[in-house]
């Protein structure tokens, strides 16, 4: 034999299921739907990634093959992407 409270407790839990299912849902679809206006590590580095070519590259004087990543790397050096 249960007790009141177990079958009260009981009875709101199973409908506040659905309600806290619907409610999940709701926010995972708004979260799905709203574009983050976050900046990657990928788009920081292709926004800096043509300057920091060209000061390496002397400004497109040296050829395009002498040119590493790493020349690449350093030629843009610690700079804030804000």
């Amino acid at each position: 034999m249960t007790s009141p409270a177990a079958a009260i407790n009981g009875a709101i839990g199973a409908v506040l299921k659905d309600w806290e299912r619907q409610r999940k849902a709701a926010l995972n679809r708004r979260y799905r739907l709203v574009r983050s206006s976050r900046l990657t590590i990928r788009d920081a580095a292709f926004s800096v990634m043509r300057e920091a070519y060209r000061a390496a590259s002397d400004n497109g004087a040296l050829p395009a093959l002498p040119v590493k990543p790493r020349q690449i790397m350093y030629a843009q050096g610690p700079r804030s992407c804000a």
